[in-house]
């Protein structure tokens, strides 16, 4: 993915891929003052056969597998399961022995912490995303880290607003082709 930082960059990356490349609309946000209460709620409110916790080293497979192998590995921000716990964090809700949501830390640096939210299908619409994003935002308070969100769409969006995030405009990221099995 790559946010041109002007027009000009855009139109050169549009004409360098005229057939492959896509285009996203997303919208970024931005910390504000969160109400600590409110996220809490938002973590116990849980329905029973539900449990909210942090992952641990020997779950990070079964974290990844369950929701989103791009939440760890080779596609994210951690070359290891060693690296993602030790640099980064992920908190997931627990259904039946499988993660059937998860907030993890898709990017760290500078004190923020970019968080990135997978429910799986059969279980969204349930308040878990909300649960388990309040959690990471706390983790993130609580360790002086700035919690950082953008929306791929409206429903991430609406749920931004509804933890407390205010929205500080729309852009477009262009999506490059797979460089797989370019020369080198």
């Amino acid at each position: 993915m790559l946010i041109a930082p002007t027009p000009a960059w855009q139109h050169l990356v549009a004409a360098t891929y005229p057939n492959a490349l896509t285009v996203d609309r997303r919208e970024a946000f931005q910390a504000d003052k969160f109400d600590v209460d409110k996220l809490r709620r938002f973590c116990q409110a849980l329905s029973s056969g539900f449990e909210l916790r942090q992952v641990r080293l020997e779950e990070v497979a079964q974290f990844a597998a369950d929701l989103d192998p791009c939440l760890v590995g080779s596609f994210g921000s951690f070359r290891s399961h060693e690296e993602f716990i030790t640099q980064g964090v992920g908190l997931g809700i627990l259904h039946q022995g499988m993660f059937v949501s998860g907030a993890s830390s898709a990017a760290v640096g500078g004190r923020k912490l970019e968080i990135e939210i997978q429910t799986h299908p059969q279980f969204r619409r349930r308040g878990l995303a909300r649960a388990v994003a309040a959690a990471l935002i706390l983790y993130c308070l609580e360790r002086g880290l700035e919690p950082c969100w953008d929306a791929a769409h409206e429903p991430s969006s609406a749920l931004a607003r509804q933890l407390g995030f205010r929205s500080t405009g729309k852009y477009e990221a262009l999506n490059l082709p797979d460089d797989e099995g370019a020369a080198s």
